[in-house]
Protein backbone atom coordinates (compact mmCIF):
# COMPACT_ATOMS: atom_id res chain seq x y z
CA UNK A 1 0.00 0.00 0.00
CA UNK A 2 0.94 3.44 -1.02
CA UNK A 3 0.45 5.64 2.04
CA UNK A 4 1.57 8.94 2.88
CA UNK A 5 -0.04 10.40 5.72
CA UNK A 6 -1.31 13.42 5.50
CA UNK A 7 0.06 16.05 8.66
CA UNK A 8 -2.28 19.38 9.34
CA UNK A 9 -0.13 22.55 9.97
CA UNK A 10 -0.50 22.34 13.59
CA UNK A 11 0.67 19.05 13.74
CA UNK A 12 4.37 18.45 13.32
CA UNK A 13 7.49 21.04 13.51
CA UNK A 14 9.96 21.03 11.80
CA UNK A 15 13.36 20.75 13.09
CA UNK A 16 16.87 21.86 11.08
CA UNK A 17 17.87 17.96 10.75
CA UNK A 18 14.32 17.98 8.40
CA UNK A 19 14.70 21.49 6.71
CA UNK A 20 18.47 19.89 5.88
CA UNK A 21 16.94 16.68 4.38
CA UNK A 22 14.52 18.96 2.49
CA UNK A 23 16.86 20.97 0.21
CA UNK A 24 19.41 20.62 -2.00
CA UNK A 25 18.64 17.02 -3.28
CA UNK A 26 18.80 17.22 -6.83
CA UNK A 27 21.00 18.77 -9.89
CA UNK A 28 19.31 21.23 -12.05
CA UNK A 29 17.18 19.73 -14.31
CA UNK A 30 17.13 16.31 -12.15
CA UNK A 31 14.41 14.02 -11.78
CA UNK A 32 13.22 12.03 -8.23
CA UNK A 33 12.99 8.19 -8.71
CA UNK A 34 10.10 6.40 -9.30
CA UNK A 35 8.34 5.09 -6.26
CA UNK A 36 9.43 1.70 -5.78
CA UNK A 37 5.99 0.29 -5.97
CA UNK A 38 5.07 1.90 -9.06
CA UNK A 39 8.73 0.62 -11.02
CA UNK A 40 7.58 -2.59 -10.07
CA UNK A 41 4.37 -2.34 -11.15
CA UNK A 42 5.75 -0.88 -14.59
CA UNK A 43 7.73 -3.52 -14.83
CA UNK A 44 4.88 -6.07 -14.29
CA UNK A 45 2.12 -4.58 -16.53
CA UNK A 46 0.89 -1.59 -18.94
CA UNK A 47 -1.73 -0.16 -16.16
CA UNK A 48 -2.65 3.11 -16.62
CA UNK A 49 -3.34 5.28 -13.51
CA UNK A 50 -7.50 7.63 -13.14
CA UNK A 51 -8.22 9.96 -11.03
CA UNK A 52 -11.28 9.60 -9.40
CA UNK A 53 -13.12 12.73 -7.54
CA UNK A 54 -14.01 12.89 -3.55
CA UNK A 55 -14.83 15.66 -1.40
CA UNK A 56 -12.23 18.31 -0.87
CA UNK A 57 -10.24 16.54 2.70
CA UNK A 58 -11.48 13.60 1.93
CA UNK A 59 -8.68 12.05 -0.28
CA UNK A 60 -6.76 9.96 2.55
CA UNK A 61 -9.94 8.45 3.84
CA UNK A 62 -11.24 7.25 0.87
CA UNK A 63 -7.65 5.94 -0.12
CA UNK A 64 -7.64 3.82 3.29
CA UNK A 65 -10.85 3.12 3.06
CA UNK A 66 -10.38 1.17 -1.04
CA UNK A 67 -7.48 -0.26 0.68
CA UNK A 68 -9.62 -2.03 3.60
CA UNK A 69 -12.86 -3.01 1.40
CA UNK A 70 -11.42 -3.63 -1.50
CA UNK A 71 -8.35 -5.55 -0.75
CA UNK A 72 -6.18 -4.89 -3.49
CA UNK A 73 -9.21 -6.15 -5.90
CA UNK A 74 -8.72 -4.65 -9.20
CA UNK A 75 -6.27 -2.54 -8.85
CA UNK A 76 -2.47 -2.26 -8.13
CA UNK A 77 -1.85 1.06 -6.25
CA UNK A 78 -4.73 3.85 -4.95
CA UNK A 79 -2.58 6.82 -3.57
CA UNK A 80 -2.96 10.21 -3.08
CA UNK A 81 -0.11 12.51 -4.40
CA UNK A 82 0.98 14.75 -1.40
CA UNK A 83 3.10 18.06 -1.54
CA UNK A 84 5.92 19.15 1.06
CA UNK A 85 4.85 22.73 2.40
CA UNK A 86 6.19 25.27 5.04
CA UNK A 87 4.46 27.65 6.92
CA UNK A 88 5.96 30.40 9.21
CA UNK A 89 4.94 30.97 13.16
CA UNK A 90 7.19 33.27 14.73
CA UNK A 91 10.12 33.62 12.69
CA UNK A 92 10.05 29.31 12.08
CA UNK A 93 9.42 27.55 9.24
CA UNK A 94 7.25 24.82 10.44
CA UNK A 95 6.69 21.68 7.55
CA UNK A 96 3.14 19.79 6.65
CA UNK A 97 2.06 18.20 3.98
CA UNK A 98 -1.51 18.58 1.42
CA UNK A 99 -2.87 17.03 -1.52
CA UNK A 100 -1.16 18.21 -4.25
CA UNK A 101 -4.29 17.66 -6.34
CA UNK A 102 -7.07 18.16 -3.81
CA UNK A 103 -9.91 16.20 -4.16
CA UNK A 104 -8.01 13.63 -6.92
CA UNK A 105 -7.07 9.96 -5.50
CA UNK A 106 -5.22 8.07 -8.32
CA UNK A 107 -5.78 4.22 -8.94
CA UNK A 108 -3.73 2.08 -10.86
CA UNK A 109 -5.94 -0.38 -12.74
CA UNK A 110 -5.91 -2.36 -16.14
CA UNK A 111 -10.03 -2.67 -15.52
CA UNK A 112 -11.12 1.20 -14.75
CA UNK A 113 -14.82 0.11 -15.50
CA UNK A 114 -15.11 -2.33 -12.97
CA UNK A 115 -13.39 -0.60 -10.62
CA UNK A 116 -15.24 2.43 -10.34
CA UNK A 117 -18.55 0.43 -10.37
CA UNK A 118 -16.90 -1.36 -7.68
CA UNK A 119 -16.82 1.87 -5.81
CA UNK A 120 -19.88 3.03 -6.51
CA UNK A 121 -21.51 -0.14 -5.37
CA UNK A 122 -19.94 -0.12 -1.94
CA UNK A 123 -21.80 2.37 0.39
CA UNK A 124 -19.00 3.25 2.23
CA UNK A 125 -17.06 3.93 -0.77
CA UNK A 126 -19.52 5.91 -2.32
CA UNK A 127 -20.54 8.20 0.07
CA UNK A 128 -16.67 9.75 0.06
CA UNK A 129 -17.07 10.40 -3.89
CA UNK A 130 -18.10 13.54 -5.04
CA UNK A 131 -21.50 13.57 -6.43
CA UNK A 132 -20.56 14.79 -10.06
CA UNK A 133 -17.56 12.70 -9.75
CA UNK A 134 -15.84 11.68 -12.63
CA UNK A 135 -13.70 9.16 -13.47
CA UNK A 136 -10.26 9.80 -16.35
CA UNK A 137 -7.54 8.25 -17.41
CA UNK A 138 -3.94 10.35 -16.70
CA UNK A 139 -2.19 10.57 -20.18
CA UNK A 140 1.30 8.53 -20.08
CA UNK A 141 3.23 11.53 -20.50
CA UNK A 142 1.45 13.28 -17.73
CA UNK A 143 2.32 10.10 -15.72
CA UNK A 144 5.71 10.54 -16.30
CA UNK A 145 5.99 13.84 -14.98
CA UNK A 146 4.35 13.37 -11.73
CA UNK A 147 6.66 10.17 -11.20
CA UNK A 148 10.13 12.28 -11.85
CA UNK A 149 8.33 14.98 -9.72
CA UNK A 150 7.68 12.37 -6.24
CA UNK A 151 10.33 11.75 -3.93
CA UNK A 152 11.70 7.85 -3.66
CA UNK A 153 9.46 5.48 -2.11
CA UNK A 154 6.53 7.94 -1.33
CA UNK A 155 4.13 9.82 -3.42
CA UNK A 156 5.43 13.46 -2.58
CA UNK A 157 6.48 16.37 -3.96
CA UNK A 158 9.59 17.38 -2.12
CA UNK A 159 10.19 21.35 -1.96
CA UNK A 160 12.59 22.75 -4.31
CA UNK A 161 15.59 24.54 -3.81
CA UNK A 162 16.11 27.56 -5.40
CA UNK A 163 19.18 30.47 -5.51
CA UNK A 164 17.77 33.64 -5.92
CA UNK A 165 19.06 37.28 -7.39
CA UNK A 166 19.50 40.58 -4.95
CA UNK A 167 15.90 41.58 -6.92
CA UNK A 168 14.28 38.14 -5.66
CA UNK A 169 13.88 36.54 -9.05
CA UNK A 170 15.19 32.97 -9.61
CA UNK A 171 18.08 32.10 -10.92
CA UNK A 172 18.19 28.25 -10.65
CA UNK A 173 15.82 25.40 -8.93
CA UNK A 174 16.76 21.66 -8.30
CA UNK A 175 13.74 19.38 -7.63
CA UNK A 176 10.20 19.33 -9.18
CA UNK A 177 10.24 23.00 -9.90
CA UNK A 178 13.05 22.63 -12.12
CA UNK A 179 10.71 21.20 -14.83
CA UNK A 180 8.49 24.90 -14.56
CA UNK A 181 10.47 27.55 -14.72
CA UNK A 182 9.00 29.00 -17.75
CA UNK A 183 5.49 28.38 -16.39
CA UNK A 184 6.20 30.53 -13.18
CA UNK A 185 2.87 32.99 -12.57
CA UNK A 186 3.41 33.79 -9.01
CA UNK A 187 6.33 34.28 -6.06
CA UNK A 188 6.00 34.36 -2.58
CA UNK A 189 9.36 33.95 -1.38
CA UNK A 190 9.19 34.75 2.21
CA UNK A 191 6.00 32.10 2.56
CA UNK A 192 8.07 29.73 0.35
CA UNK A 193 5.76 29.27 -2.58
CA UNK A 194 5.91 29.67 -5.69
CA UNK A 195 2.96 29.26 -7.98
CA UNK A 196 3.19 27.48 -12.06
CA UNK A 197 0.56 27.08 -14.52
CA UNK A 198 0.64 23.84 -16.56
CA UNK A 199 -1.52 21.84 -18.73
CA UNK A 200 -1.82 18.76 -16.24
CA UNK A 201 -4.54 16.42 -15.76
CA UNK A 202 -6.49 17.25 -18.35
CA UNK A 203 -6.81 20.72 -18.07
CA UNK A 204 -4.69 24.32 -17.79
CA UNK A 205 -4.57 24.85 -13.98
CA UNK A 206 -2.17 26.41 -11.20
CA UNK A 207 -0.18 24.58 -9.15
CA UNK A 208 1.54 25.76 -5.65
CA UNK A 209 4.94 24.04 -4.94
CA UNK A 210 7.15 24.75 -2.23
CA UNK A 211 10.62 25.87 -1.88
CA UNK A 212 13.53 25.75 -0.19
CA UNK A 213 16.50 28.94 0.15
CA UNK A 214 19.78 28.55 1.07
CA UNK A 215 19.80 30.18 4.47
CA UNK A 216 16.73 27.24 5.52
CA UNK A 217 19.51 24.78 5.94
Amino acid sequence: MINVMVRRKMEHRMDNDRIRAACGRLRDGEAYPLCAKMQRNAKESTGMWYVIQTQTGKEQELTECIERVLKGNGYRACFVIEQECVWRNAGELLEYQKPLFPSYVIADTDTPEEFFLALKRVPKLSKLLRTDCEFWAIREEEKKLLCQMMELDECLVRRSFVTLDEDGNILTAQGPLSFFLDKIVRKRIRKRIVTVEVELLGEKRRIELGICLPEDK
